[in-house]
C-alpha cells in the first residue's frame, strides 16, 4: 500500500547521478570525514548548500539552542513566582531588588525567544546565512 504524501511538508525531489575522477572523490571523502557525515548524498547536499549561500547546521546544535531556550523560559517563569511570593510579603525585596528581577526576567524570556526563533531559522532547509547571521546579532543585542 502507498503511503500518502503530507501536502504540508511534501516536496518534490530529483535524482541525479554525479561521475567523479579519484582526485574530486579523495576531496568529497576528506570532507565527508571533517564533518562526520556518512552518506554521500548528505555531504552533496551540504556543499550545494553552502555554495549557494545557504547554511547547514548540525541537528545536535540546533537541539542545544532548543534546550538552552527551554531553560531560560523556565527561569523567566521561576522568577515570576518568586515574584508573586514577594508580592504576597512571603519574600521581602527592596525596590532595587525587585527592579533587577524584573530585568532578569525580561532578559531570560527575550533571550528564550530569540534562541527558539534562531533554531528555527537554522533548522529550516531554505535558511540563509544571511538569515542566521541577522539572529546572531539579535541574539548579541539582549
Amino acid at each position: 500500500m502507498a503511503r500518502k504524501l503530507d501536502p504540508n511538508t511534501y516536496r518534490p525531489t530529483r535524482v541525479f547521478s554525479v561521475r567523479l575522477d579519484g582526485e574530486e572523490f579523495a576531496a568529497l571523502t576528506q570532507i565527508m570525514a571533517q564533518h562526520n557525515l556518512t552518506k554521500r548524498n548528505t555531504a552533496i547536499r551540504a556543499l550545494i548548500r553552502a555554495g549557494g549561500g545557504l547554511l547547514e547546521v548540525d541537528k545536535d546544535v540546533i537541539a542545544a539552542w532548543r534546550t538552552s531556550g527551554r531553560a531560560l523560559a523556565q527561569a523567566g517563569n521561576n522568577i515570576n513566582q518568586l515574584a508573586r511570593v514577594a508580592n504576597r510579603g512571603d519574600l521581602l525585596w527592596d525596590a532595587a531588588e525587585r527592579s533587577d528581577m524584573r530585568e532578569l526576567r525580561k532578559l531570560c524570556l527575550d533571550t528564550a525567544r530569540r534562541l527558539r526563533d534562531f533554531a528555527k531559522s537554522a533548522s529550516s532547509r531554505s535558511a540563509s546565512k544571511a538569515t542566521i547571521a541577522n539572529a546572531i546579532e539579535d541574539l548579541n543585542n539582549v
